[in-house]
């Protein structure tokens, strides 16, 4: 899908030129992306790995935003997500030893949902002038310059999908007008474009993919070009072609992996 809608949308393959005020990351991706490389332990890989990260985020924009999926018992998406696997679990804590396969580690979602909120007590005092606020699941926490965080918080969605785009509304209701979100979902793509027109914002862009595979994509140019009937159209269409719970078109099958 996104080669289509993208086909005539300006895009570039990295931030450099681009100035923001937020960042939105998707706390999932994030994870997937920071490997441990030489951390042995959780404590190590929060101090030497994700930590510089964010305050590598810092430096570009004056807020950043994770978001986290919860993990909701018994949800249709969990039956999705046994279907990709299954490993061992762990207890996250300062001085458990990062286990050497780090995607098998991440198939487990009692895994995740530990490291996720481990990852949220962050050794960030010296960020004063700045704001990062973490997902915790259906709360938040925050460091550096105080926001009210009451329109984001308490928050009954499971995935970060659209839960990133209220964090955008949320940032816009306090002046943050250009924003950033970091992603590797079409659907987080798909939901920026169709409520673009709602978040309040002047620029939105998606930092999409992984690696070589990086694209930056201007929301708001992407808008201009498919028109509001077109974007407000894309949920429906990418449910029927993109999404794990939704049914195909008769005689019309979805590609699997």
């Amino acid at each position: 899908m996104l080669s289509c809608v993208c086909s005539d949308a300006q895009s570039t393959p990295d931030l450099s030129d681009i100035v923001a005020d937020a960042m939105m990351v998707d706390g999932a991706v994030a994870i997937q992306m920071l490997k441990p490389g030489c951390a042995k332990t959780f404590d190590e890989y929060r101090a030497k790995i994700f930590c510089p990260f964010l305050r590598s985020l810092l430096h570009k924009v004056n807020r950043v935003d994770v978001v986290f999926d919860t993990y909701v018992a018994d949800s249709l998406k969990s039956a999705c997500r046994e279907k990709r696997g299954s490993g061992v679990k762990i207890q996250v804590s300062e001085s458990t030893k990062v286990p050497q396969n780090w995607q098998q580690f991440l198939r487990v979602d009692d895994n995740k949902a530990g490291l996720f909120h481990f990852l949220t007590n962050l050794p960030l005092a010296d960020v004063v002038t700045k704001t990062v606020i973490m997902t915790y699941d259906s709360n938040v926490v925050q460091f550096g310059e105080s926001v009210d965080t009451s329109e984001i918080a308490p928050c009954s969605h499971e995935e970060a999908d659209i839960r990133l785009l209220l964090h955008c509304l949320h940032a816009a209701g306090c002046g943050m007008k250009r924003i950033i979100i970091r992603t590797v979902d079409t659907d987080v793509v798909v939901l920026a474009v169709a409520f673009f027109g709602r978040l309040s914002v002047e620029k939105l862009w998606i930092h999409f993919g992984m690696g070589k595979h990086t694209l930056v994509i201007a929301v708001h140019d992407l808008v201009t070009v498919l028109a509001a009937e077109k974007c407000r159209a894309l949920p429906v269409f990418h449910a029927l072609t993109g999404c794990d719970t939704v049914s195909c078109f008769l005689g019309k099958g979805k590609k699997s992996m």
